[in-house]
């Protein structure tokens, strides 16, 4: 189980919103397709990017954490049911700021940017963008 948990901790921690996430917080059957994530905490920073759109613009996020992160993965009917992701006594600490505070209006419009940027990437590669649902037509 150890070269398993290791290689799962590996691959968790390259994704940016878990921070320091050690092996002793997984426990994992993978050929039954369930994860446990024990004490977790998450990245501020690309986690204000990822809520960026829902979250209002006056709320940083300076910490996250979560108890439990379950993970449950339909490896038998993977292209008919979702990957399950739970999140259990989840605490976020957020810091609101003001219209005049520069620094965080300028966070903001780093954060604005690149969410413009990455839609704007995804409707470049979109199947039906102008080229190509053109050249299907053709």
């Amino acid at each position: 189980m150890g070269v398993r948990r290791r290689l799962l901790r590996e691959l968790l921690s390259s994704m940016k919103y878990i921070k320091n996430l050690k092996e002793q917080q997984i426990k994992a059957s993978l050929w039954r397709g369930e994860a446990t994530l024990c004490n977790i905490e998450f990245e501020p920073v690309p986690l204000q990017q990822l809520v960026y759109d829902f979250f209002p613009c006056g709320l940083e996020i300076v910490s996250a954490r979560a108890t439990e992160v379950s993970v449950r993965i339909p490896w038998h009917h993977i292209m008919t049911q979702s990957v399950v992701v739970v999140a259990h006594n989840v605490e976020v600490e957020v810091v609101v700021h003001c219209e005049d505070d520069a620094e965080w209006e300028e966070q903001v419009a780093k954060m604005q940017r690149r969410y413009l940027q990455s839609q704007h990437s995804r409707t470049e590669r979109a199947p039906f963008n102008g080229g190509a649902f053109e050249q299907m037509r053709q």
